[in-house]
């Protein structure tokens, strides 16, 4: 949900990477999620969904890689499998 950018783009939380994260949407209305999948992993930061939240299926509709190494992924809502509801 952060991702770098400057130092003071988002200090929330004592992040000290910088970086931006946005969500929108609630209550199971989400029609797809755009993620942008940088190649870097820094270990702290905003988490996108907390922990012990519900489980949500997605199912993937389309991935491009960047020039640059991101991975732009798009994905919907899936309905979930009988073993994922029990």
């Amino acid at each position: 949900m952060q991702a770098p950018g400057r130092p003071d783009e988002d200090p929330r939380d004592a992040f000290q990477h910088g970086g931006w994260g946005d969500v929108q949407g609630r209550h199971n209305l989400v029609d797809g999620y755009v993620l942008l999948i940088h190649p870097l992993v820094l270990g702290s930061g905003r988490r996108l969904f907390p922990d012990g939240g519900p489980f949500a299926a997605l199912r993937l509709l389309d991935a491009r890689p960047t020039t640059t190494g991101v991975l732009v992924a798009t994905y919907q809502p899936a309905e979930p499998t009988a073993r994922e509801t029990t």
